[in-house]
């Protein structure tokens, strides 16, 4: 499923009554695009900055780099094993500014998350099948699929009841 431009901004109460009101959109919207990540992060450093309160809440996680420079190209994608996952993620993320976030960073951007264009693992899957980077031996470039990782729904509607 493609999302347009004009609704890429994550809506909490749609994602929290999602389930209640049978919106099957906001239920497949499950991708995110992390932006304003300083370049030098790398794939390995984000994952272990997200994994820290969100490893068994994504499916997927790719940070491009510029093969060239070896830097990262400032934005990310996360595949949340559920939407309600994206409320906490959301909250975490969104609008720090990295220097506060991470020890010895001392970049001035502010982070931003919106949904991401291509929603979905089939999509991304889809998406990246004749893509160069999948051919790609050196894995800490490529992206990062956890496919055995699936949503606990005891913890789903303990976050419901949360919200």
């Amino acid at each position: 499923m493609l999302i347009g431009p004009k609704n890429n901004q994550v809506d909490f109460d749609r994602i929290i009554y999602a389930d209640k009101n049978g919106d099957l959109e906001v239920l497949g919207q499950t991708t995110l695009m992390i932006r304003n990540i300083p370049i030098k992060f790398s794939q390995a450093d984000m994952m272990a900055l997200i994994n820290v309160q969100f490893e068994n809440h994504y499916n997927y996680f790719y940070l491009p780099k510029d093969l060239k420079t070896q830097c990262g190209v400032g934005f990310a994608f996360i595949n949340m094993t559920d939407a309600i996952y994206i409320l906490d993620f959301f909250l975490e993320f969104n609008g720090i500014k990295w220097s506060e976030k991470v020890e010895k960073c001392n970049s001035n951007k502010y982070c931003e998350i919106t949904y991401a264009n291509v929603q979905g693992l089939d999509e991304i899957k889809l998406e990246l099948s004749d893509k160069n980077i999948m051919k790609k031996t050196e894995g800490s470039i490529k992206p990062q699929f956890f496919e055995d990782r699936k949503a606990d729904q005891e913890e789903i509607k303990q976050i419901l009841h949360e919200y």
